[in-house]
């Protein structure tokens, strides 16, 4: 990816700098003001841009916001997340300085199958729109709230796969980072929730191969990161038998 850099600490662009790179990314630009940010945006037409909300001579708030209204994959990457209101207009916000959650983040933008494949506010009829291939609601948010999983699964048909993923000895830090990286390699129209430190996936309209494939792809994700943690999965096709409702409650439990 293409990635600019806006950060107005040069020693802090340093270590974004090779932390991009070593990921084997391109910085094509870096601001120390949101002026600057500007016109990096308009210059270079970056992949993406890591953004920090306490830039001079402008708002981090609005350059985010800006940027990901014309295509630009964004990562907020501050020590005022708290203060920034649009997270489901930007693809990450990561607290600064926790850079295993920044890898994560990157890497799960790599990992993204399409340019196209994101989740941007302002599209007041995306709860309406269907994905060609499967004629199902898309996703609203990257990691949805559970309402509206819970609701996707409700209208969830046999032959779609629910998945669980455990994350082991960690915290909720590293389960974020991982629902980042889990959301990087399933499709579109997929359906990923994260509560504490369990991710509930659905599969929908997949091959029985899926959930393999998914980890085998999250595997590869999770182990371009810093964190260690293990984690576990476990997966259940749906049937004519059981409703949706009730595979989930029996998966949601691993097995003793």
């Amino acid at each position: 990816m293409r990635i600019i850099l806006c950060d107005d600490d040069a020693h802090l662009r340093v270590v974004l700098r090779s932390v991009v790179v070593a990921r084997g990314h391109e910085i094509v630009g870096e601001a120390e003001t949101a002026a600057s940010a500007y016109s990096l945006l308009a210059a270079e037409q970056p992949d993406a841009a890591i953004v920090d909300l306490a830039l001079r001579e402008g708002s981090g708030h609005d350059l985010a916001r800006r940027a990901a209204a014309q295509g630009c994959r964004v990562i907020v990457f501050s020590a005022f997340v708290d203060s920034f209101e649009s997270r489901s207009l930007v693809d990450a916000v990561v607290d600064k300085p926790d850079f295993q959650a920044l890898e994560a983040a990157i890497d799960m933008l790599s990992n993204r199958a399409t340019r196209d494949d994101r989740w941007r506010e302002g599209q007041s009829d995306r709860r309406q729109q269907k994905d060609a291939a499967t004629e199902r609601p898309l996703p609203t948010s990257p990691v949805e709230e559970p309402a509206a999983f819970y609701q996707a699964l409700g209208e969830a048909v046999p032959g779609d796969i629910l998945m669980f993923i455990d994350i082991q000895d960690s915290s909720l830090d590293a389960a974020e980072s991982l629902a980042a990286a889990a959301r990087g390699v399933i499709r579109a129209h997929d359906r990923l929730m994260r509560r504490d430190l369990q991710l509930s996936v659905l599969l929908v309209d997949c091959t029985p191969e899926a959930p393999v494939a998914v980890a085998a792809r999250l595997t590869q994700a999770w182990d371009a990161t810093a964190y260690r943690s293990r984690w576990v999965w476990r997966h259940t096709m749906l049937t004519e038998a059981e409703s949706p409702a009730d595979a989930y409650q029996r998966l949601r439990s691993p097995p003793a």
